[in-house]
């Protein structure tokens, strides 16, 4: 009986050796349709499969959102790890969603486990619930509903723009229309807020104690007039062009009739084309009779079409390019093998060299962006005028208002340096490329080595800042500089937040990519991901493993600020905040995703804590019933800016007196800075030094006397701490350089 007992025990384990999965996972829970889902789910982890068929009725490129509904409910399916994969239109339907229940500022939403497949039917039939503003209710979350004879107040920006309320108004009151985040890209972003009355269509969303809704697309605002639509068509120099063929919706008309009597008010899309003209295309919102002036660009002879394409001025003006001078006695010449603008000594200065016409391919599927990027170095930059690098995909003659900045060149480079500018956002289309000097008595600034070309797998960047600077997109970039783990919330999306000189961003990593584990302070090099905007806070979503810390137990002080003083500038920065008071109506103990307002001697604001019960060791302790000196890294919501502290040991008892800010008579100013900042002292200055956030000696200048002007020409914009040693006196101040 033994041996059978230790034979039995033997093939146990060698079964869960060999099939540990099957012995401890567990199945989903199977839920028959989306009301049962919403009504008995947990957001404890659990898995559920709705076995019944749900209908797509929006998906964005918003965190991989989707939007189902089935005859009982809906719900938003928030994937920003990607785990669908599978390719669906609108009004598909869908078997076998699965995935875990969460709630974000009171939205339910179910995050993806598995891909469902292919859709099980195509087409059907959604009909949206009618409602009044007033009778949309928690209820109604990710519903399609339609809400008659809407109006819109006059907002701030006359275009819809992503991350933005917007107030519409009906019979029964008022509402919030809320715009998504911009990796959404509908339709209507750019495109005019309607001044008169829609029917809306809309899904139904919720923050906090507000219902919102959002169209998915210009279609979705339904017009209740109708009027004349006309159109005029020239060319650059604004001369008449009498037989275009123009296309409205779909339909397109004889050449030369430019007249549309008795259209239903709305948005119209249209293309305008003609043999030796590139076809414009745009939006026309019709709400009253309304003339649409269109300007067709002819096909250069130069045109560029194949890539890699470089100019290196070997030749002034080379072929193609073309020097426009609106103002002043500003000129493009050679110089140093290069272009260049001199600076100009009397008179303003306005120049532009704009390269030829370019067509960029379309960014196929998985190919690559295209990268412009060139060479650029300056001189006598503390009399900067303004020089920066601008597109169009209109007219390549600046007077006509196409170009649009891309970068401005404003840090001191006194030798050749490379600049990457991402052009992903317009693939397909034809651009011209400018350079842009304007300045009176100013400063120098050569170009060279102008090229585009796709940009390789992974873009090499130095740090933190350059990396934003690149913009959002799906390409992978790499900091090749180290960056310093501030914070870690692996509890929370598996988030980080790094910081170096340059500037401080927040790692988002729900995917779980980044497997090695780090403490706070380690230094890590190597982060490769893509860039992203929540809530306009920026997000490096990681898209490998960066490995082991390059260096541990780095030195790192916090940047001293007043509540009044934080910004969006600050974004992800660890930051001290003196003597916080709390406000009295806030949750007497530290709860997961709440608001807490605090103030100081400068004003208000506001601690947020993340969407994780265990993400923070504070969680379930009293907030402090006294003033406490908070360490926080910074965090952004819109227009919000807050403050998340690490753990308990950044509460601390606040410092009345703070030695290294006295005395009060020791000046230092302008703050910020420019090109140069002036520092003054009742005892005479023995040292001045200069750091960077992440401790690294900048400047280090000996004085002997009661004032200096420094010069910040080394500098680049930024945050700095400027340490000032006179007499007895050893003073640390921050100093922001913007130019």
């Amino acid at each position: 009986m033994k041996k059978s007992l230790q034979i039995f025990a033997a093939l146990l384990l060698i079964s869960m050796l060999l099939f540990p999965v099957a012995i401890q996972a567990q199945d989903p829970v199977e839920v028959p349709d989306l009301e049962t889902l919403r009504e008995t789910g947990a957001t404890d982890g659990t898995v559920y499969v709705i076995t019944g068929e749900v209908i797509l009725t929006h998906q964005n490129g918003n965190r991989n959102q989707k939007y189902f509904q089935d005859a009982t409910a809906a719900i938003v399916v928030d994937d920003p790890a990607g785990i669908i994969t599978s390719q669906y239109v609108e009004y598909d339907g869908i078997q076998g969603l699965t995935g875990t229940l969460s709630i974000y500022n009171q939205l339910l939403q179910l995050t993806p486990t598995l891909d469902p497949g292919a859709a099980v039917s195509q087409g059907n039939v959604v009909i949206p619930l009618e409602l009044e503003l007033a009778d949309i209710t928690p209820a109604h979350q990710a519903q399609l509903i339609i809400v008659r004879n809407v109006s819109f107040a006059t907002p701030a920006n006359p275009n819809f723009a992503p991350s933005t309320n917007y107030t519409v108004n009906d019979a029964s009151g008022s509402g919030i229309l809320r715009t998504p985040n911009v990796n959404a890209a509908l339709d209507y972003f750019g495109t005019p807020v309607p001044t008169t009355n829609r029917d809306l269509v809309a899904l139904v969303n919720q923050f906090n104690a507000d219902m919102q809704i959002m169209p998915r697309s210009l279609d979705d605002f339904i017009s209740l007039d109708y009027f004349d639509l006309n159109f005029t068509v020239v060319d650059e120099s604004g001369n008449a062009l009498t037989d275009a063929v123009i296309t409205l919706e779909g339909l397109s008309y004889d050449a030369g009739e430019y007249s549309f009597p008795g259209l239903l008010g709305g948005a119209y899309p249209y293309s305008v084309a003609l043999d030796g003209y590139w076809t414009q295309s745009g939006v026309v919102l019709l709400e009253e009779d309304f003339t649409q002036e269109v300007m067709l660009v002819a096909v250069d002879d130069n045109l560029i079409t194949s890539f890699p394409w470089l100019e290196s001025f070997d030749t002034f003006l080379p072929e193609g390019w073309a020097t426009f001078y609106p103002e002043g006695d500003g000129e493009w010449v050679a110089g140093d093998g290069a272009a260049h603008h001199p600076f100009v000594q009397a008179g303003m200065a306005r120049s532009w060299l704009v390269s030829p016409q370019i067509q960029l391919p379309e960014l196929e599927p998985g190919s690559q962006a295209m990268l412009l990027s060139f060479l650029e170095r300056n001189q006598y930059m503390p009399d900067y005028g303004y020089s920066g690098v601008w597109i169009s995909t209109g007219s390549g003659m600046p007077e006509n208002g196409d170009f649009t900045q891309l970068y401005e060149s404003n840090a001191p480079l006194s030798a050749y340096t490379e600049k990457m500018i991402n052009l992903a956002d317009y693939a397909g289309e034809v651009i011209f490329i400018a350079f842009v000097y304007e300045g009176d008595n100013a400063h120098n600034w050569w170009v060279d080595e102008v090229g585009i070309d796709q940009a390789p797998a992974v873009i090499e960047v130095p740090d933190i800042a350059s990396f934003v600077q690149l913009g959002v997109s799906d390409q992978p970039y790499r900091i090749t500089g180290e960056v310093i783990i501030t914070h870690q919330q692996l509890a929370y999306r598996g988030q980080m937040f790094i910081q170096d000189a340059s500037g401080a961003i927040l790692i988002d990593d729900a995917a779980g990519m980044i497997e090695t584990a780090y403490n706070n302070y380690d230094g890590i090099t190597g982060l490769t991901g893509t860039l992203s905007a929540f809530q306009d806070m920026w997000q490096i979503i990681p898209t490998e493993d960066p490995g082991a810390a390059t260096s541990a137990e780095n030195t790192l002080e916090p940047l001293e600020l007043t509540l009044a003083e934080l910004t969006v500038d600050h974004q992800a920065m660890l930051v001290v905040v003196r003597d916080v008071a709390f406000d009295e109506g806030n949750e007497p103990t530290w709860l997961h995703n709440v608001s807490y307002y605090i103030s100081d001697a400068s004003g208000e604001g506001e601690i947020r804590t993340p969407n994780a019960a265990d993400a923070l060791d504070y969680f379930g302790t009293d907030v402090p019933a006294t003033n406490k000196d908070i360490i926080a890294v910074v965090t952004q919501r819109y227009e919000d800016t807050r403050l998340l502290p690490r753990s308990l040991a950044d509460f601390l008892e606040p410092t009345t007196a703070i030695e290294e800010n006295q005395p009060l008579e020791m000046r230092l100013f302008p703050n910020p800075a420019g090109y140069t900042f002036t520092v003054e002292s009742p005892e005479i200055i023995d040292q001045i030094r200069v750091f960077d956030l992440s401790g690294r000696l900048l400047m280090d200048q000996g004085v002997d006397d009661f004032s200096i002007i420094l010069n910040t020409s080394g500098l680049n914009n930024g945050i700095y701490m400027v340490q000032i040693i006179a007499g007895t006196q050893n003073r640390v101040q921050k100093l922001q350089v913007n130019r």
